[in-house]
This record gives structure tokens, C-alpha cells and sequence, in this order.
């Protein structure tokens, strides 16, 4: 188990208790998502378009949100304090922000101001960030590191 200062699991300690159940919350909602995406994207329901380029550069994030989904959802079934939680915690908030960045990075060099696909992107990408850097806003004093 990986722990801090000896004692406390480090995922337990980034997050405490309450931030811990938020951020799994966060995370499986994100990761569903991104599953019923790639799933309606498959069947033709979603499409970001009908260029070669366009279409090649939607499928190539494929491999990135399907790590990022097993990453999220395996963290989220993982009891607290093992000794997977904190590596797989921060490396789904990763892989999370990265497509996000990714995404977001292209559509702005692109031009393209569909607003649907900003909010979906701009989520991906501060969500982990929110997650990481600021867990006591989703608990109000009541987690102890």
C-alpha cells in the first residue's frame, strides 16, 4: 500500500472520504459517457463530420478514452487504500485531461465553434483538474486527510 508520512493511503490523503465518493461520482459519469460516445459514434448516430481528416482524427482518440475509461472505472471498483488506488486515480484524471487538451487544442487550431463539442471537451479536460486540485470544494470540511 502506498501511504504518506507512513499512515494514510495517498489517494485518501488527495482526497479524503467525502472528495473520494464525489470524485468517483465524477469519474464513472465522465467514463459512461465517454463509453456511450465511442458506442453511438460506432453505430452512426454521432458524427463530427464527413472529412477524411476530420473522421481519422475523431477515431484516433479512441485508444486514449478507452484507457482513460479502464483506468477510471477500474480506480472506482478498487477498495480505498489499495495499492493500485493512487496510481490509477492519477493516471485516469491524466489520460482524462489529455484527450480533453487534445481535443480542445484541435478544435481551436481548427476554427471549429460548435458549442456542443467545446462543453464536452472543455468537461473532459477540468473536471480531473477540479478533481485534483480542489476536493474540498465538493466537501464541506467534513474529509480529513
Amino acid at each position: 500500500m502506498t501511504t504518506t508520512s507512513g499512515k494514510t493511503p495517498v489517494t485518501s490523503a488527495l482526497l479524503g472520504g467525502c472528495a473520494q465518493r464525489t470524485a468517483k461520482a465524477f469519474l464513472i459519469v465522465t467514463d459512461l459517457g465517454l463509453l456511450a460516445y465511442w458506442t453511438l459514434t460506432a453505430v452512426g448516430v454521432i458524427s463530427v463530420g464527413t472529412g477524411d481528416v476530420l473522421l481519422a482524427w475523431n477515431w484516433s482518440f479512441l485508444p486514449l478514452d478507452l484507457f482513460a475509461v479502464t483506468a477510471g472505472l477500474t480506480w472506482s471498483l478498487l477498495p480505498t487504500g489499495h495499492r493500485w488506488s493512487t496510481p490509477l486515480f492519477l493516471c485516469a484524471l491524466t489520460l482524462t485531461f489529455s484527450a480533453g487538451l487534445l481535443a480542445v487544442s484541435f478544435f481551436a487550431l481548427w476554427g471549429a465553434w460548435a458549442l456542443s463539442w467545446w462543453l464536452v471537451n472543455l468537461w473532459l479536460m477540468l473536471m480531473p483538474v477540479g478533481l485534483f486540485l480542489a476536493p474540498r470544494l465538493f466537501c464541506s470540511g467534513t474529509a480529513s486527510p
